[in-house]
């Protein structure tokens, strides 16, 4: 069964730019923006879109929401691909930008009220269960111009669920908000994906935000997708260990398993090795390869965060 629900296929964007705009705004010679950009996203999943400003990440956006045309290449929603049915597709997809417009004169409910009837939706019946998800049900009379922040990215998020979407864009959605608040739009992201098996595509600029939410990473750089990795993979990868250094890996990998009586180890591509064990003994294992004459140019207890996998993903590229 293919639970891909959006695909991007092959997609490349180039803007045509002159010679002082290419100087000014930093844009390579052809003007490419994207290249070659292949990823999917499967129903149900969080996934954290990353990449520094100008990666492609916006003008991405923009093209999955209609907003923009791919220069080459397709996008495949639900399995369409052809412009009729996609301007159809989208309709099941719900964006929430970094500031949501919302009409600062109204409540919670009535600019629910209006977007519904922008939308061309006459049913107003799920407005309440989406306030109440989003945690905004109590506010019946409070003006949006008394929101605090947090509550106004959760109306943002609220509108964005108008018409049950299969697919939600959240560009920003903790951006500036108090740590409480944070946790707070967290908790009902993951809520709304875990009940109603929504997929997400989520940027954001506070990775370890971004850790504690999606399942999947999709990393961009210089308009070229870089690395997909799952949360799982992640862990594995950034996971506590002691991190060491010798010009004879595969002695020590003997005195490991030998003395040290351990297989939880990884020789690494670089020839170092992460041992997943005794890392709160890193006295014993000094004097274990000192007493068998191993040379360790590095012994260092290391812990990693996505914030460390994106910079040495984007610094190998």
């Amino acid at each position: 069964m293919n639970n891909k629900i959006l695909e991007i296929c092959k997609v490349t964007k180039v803007y045509k730019t002159n010679s002082i705009i290419r100087k000014i705004t930093n844009k390579n010679s052809n003007g490419i923006v994207l290249e070659n950009v292949n990823f999917s996203l499967e129903k149900g999943k969080i996934y954290g879109l990353i990449g520094r400003n100008g990666s492609g990440k916006s003008t991405l956006i923009k093209i999955i929401a209609g907003l923009s045309n791919a220069t080459q290449g397709k996008i495949r929603i639900f399995g369409e691909d052809d412009e009729e049915n996609l301007r159809q597709a989208r309709k099941a997809i719900g964006f929430l930008v970094e500031e949501p417009a919302l009409h600062f004169g109204m409540t919670a409910k009535e600019n629910m009220q209006l977007f519904q009837k922008i939308k061309g939706i006459s049913d107003n019946s799920s407005i309440d269960e989406i306030l109440k998800m989003v945690n905004l049900h109590d506010c019946n009379k409070k003006k949006v111009r008394n929101f605090s922040l947090g509550m106004k990215q959760r109306l943002g998020v609220a509108l964005a669920l108008i018409g049950n979407p299969e697919i939600l864009i959240l560009d920003e959605p903790m951006n500036s908000i108090d740590p409480y608040g944070v946790v707070e739009i967290r908790n009902i992201l993951k809520k709304i994906c875990s009940e109603r098996n929504i997929t997400m595509l989520v940027t954001e600029h506070d990775l370890n935000n971004l850790y504690l939410l999606a399942t999947d990473y999709i990393i961009i750089d210089k308009g070229h997708i870089k690395d997909e990795i799952t949360l799982e993979q992640l862990k594995e990868k950034c996971k506590q260990h002691i991190l060491l250094h010798t010009d004879e890996p595969e002695r020590m990998a003997c005195i490991l398993e030998d003395v040290l009586k351990t297989t939880n180890y990884r020789v690494m591509p670089d020839k170092s090795i992460r041992l997943y064990d005794y890392i709160d003994d890193a006295k014993l294992l000094a004097r274990t390869f000192l007493d068998n004459k191993i040379l360790v140019t590095n012994l260092s207890c290391e812990c990693a965060t996505l914030e460390d996998y994106f910079l040495s993903v984007v610094r190998r590229a």
